[in-house]
């Protein structure tokens, strides 16, 4: 910084005294991150390149100029996202689901792993994966398991994504600045980047800013102001992109206009447009949205004609346990195993566990492994199932021929279900994709 300083000094020495104080303004503003006010406000509506410190006169995403946030603006377009960016490769796509199996929050801690998570999102992001970048931002800003804390790097990735236009990128750096990590903490820049998130067409953005201004009087203090018809159309834009927050938010909203005293004329209605928004915010992974049910059917409620249904709350709430410890959980076929009234219950076993799994999106089953080359089934005695290799050494045989060891322990309960185990195991690794999540 001194031989800086030294450089700037001897160049405006020989200049004219004019263009010596417009360098040395140039300088203060690189060296304080203060240019950004004399540049034109960034909007959803400016050019990426304003985002660019090779245009903008070496200012960084973080510093950039923006409008100040108003609660009572008069109008609002619903942008999707989606729409504005490329769909990713399948390859890409492929990274970024391993990158989440290795982080799964149903695993124990000790279980996840970071390193592979961030290595997998790492190459999804170089293949244009904005997802991957963000969630590969989120890992290096707060630090898990064996990858260290790397605010600097985090905050970078998110700027190289607000430089691709996503708008939840935009969201992330409002958050950053609202709790002041990697960036200096403003409250203020943080809703400004919210706003142009909001525009942009952040899902998450919507939802949280149109729940703020979807109210009959201001109150700052409590975060939220009047301005109904703009907040309602910014959680309809949410709710349409699929924003578990922004869904439960709209369902919210809608009850309350329900339940107005005196009641609306369309309350009937009302309130049956809440109850199905409830129950896409439950297939689109929302806790809230979950838990509502739940509380609608256990007791009398108007959104279920004042009857309880404790049968169908009890299915909520086995979707609310597995939400509960698996926020990143979604049920797109939850109509199936869980309608809303008036349809019938399908029958269930109770087992939890297959109630979740049936209201999961359906999984393609990976494709067939090619014959091994050292098997044959008209020589069972040498057979080698697909996917599997022989050991290096030898093995224990009551781990490998469950029937033995049923016999050799037989009135043993405790082995006995270790057998079945191993049997339920040994059959999942005949598929190799399944293998590494078992030895995980």
């Amino acid at each position: 910084m001194q031989s800086l300083a030294r450089s700037a000094g001897l160049v405006s020495h020989r200049l004219v005294p004019a263009l010596g104080l417009a360098l040395a303004m140039l300088m203060t503003c690189n060296l304080l991150n203060a240019c950004a006010k004399m540049m034109p406000a960034f909007t959803a509506l400016s050019p990426l390149t304003q985002l660019d410190p090779k245009h903008n006169g070496g200012i960084l995403p973080r510093n950039i100029n923006l409008l100040a946030f108003n609660p009572h603006r008069k109008a609002f377009h619903c942008v999707h996202e989606a729409d504005a960016l490329p769909v990713p490769s399948a390859e890409a796509e492929a990274l970024f689901q391993q990158g989440l199996r290795y982080s799964d929050p149903s695993l124990y801690p000790s279980q996840r792993e970071y390193v592979n998570a961030a290595q997998a999102w790492q190459q999804a992001a170089k293949l244009g994966h904005w997802k991957a970048q963000l969630n590969l931002a989120d890992l290096y800003l707060h630090g898990r398991g064996r990858v260290d804390q790397n605010l600097e790097l985090g905050v970078s990735l998110v700027e190289q994504a607000m430089q691709r236009g996503v708008a939840d990128a935009f969201y992330f750096m409002g958050t950053l600045h609202e709790n002041g990590l990697g960036v200096n903490a403003s409250i203020d820049r943080a809703f400004a980047f919210y706003d142009v998130a909001v525009d942009l067409g952040s899902a998450r953005a919507q939802g949280i800013i149109g729940k703020m201004l979807n109210a009959t009087w201001d109150s700052p203090t409590n975060g939220f102001w009047a301005n109904l018809d703009i907040g309602r159309a910014m959680l309809e834009c949410s709710y349409a992109q699929g924003d578990p927050i922004g869904t439960y938010n709209l369902a919210g909203s809608v009850e309350r206009d329900a339940s107005d005293t005196p009641p609306p004329p369309n309350a009937e209605a009302l309130y049956a447009r809440a109850l199905q928004i409830y129950q896409d915010g439950a297939k689109f992974g929302s806790l809230d949205s979950v838990d509502a049910l739940v509380s609608t059917f256990y007791s009398p409620d108007p959104m279920n004609h004042n009857i309880a249904d404790k049968d169908r709350a009890a299915r909520y709430k086995a979707l609310s346990d597995a939400l509960y410890n698996n926020p990143d959980l979604k049920f797109p076929n939850l109509d199936k195993v869980l309608p809303l009234p008036p349809a019938q219950l399908p029958v269930w076993n109770g087992n939890k566990e297959d109630l979740v799994n049936a209201a999961k999106a359906v999984v393609t089953p990976p494709p067939k492994l090619p014959p091994h080359p050292g098997s044959s089934r008209n020589n069972t005695r040498y057979y080698v199932p697909p996917g599997m290799t022989l050991p290096t050494e030898p093995l224990e045989v009551l781990a490998y021929w469950p029937d033995k060891a049923l016999t050799a322990t037989k009135g043993d309960s405790r082995t006995f279900s270790k057998r079945t185990e191993l049997q339920s195991n040994l059959t999942r690794c005949h598929m190799v994709s399944e293998c590494s999540a078992f030895n995980r």
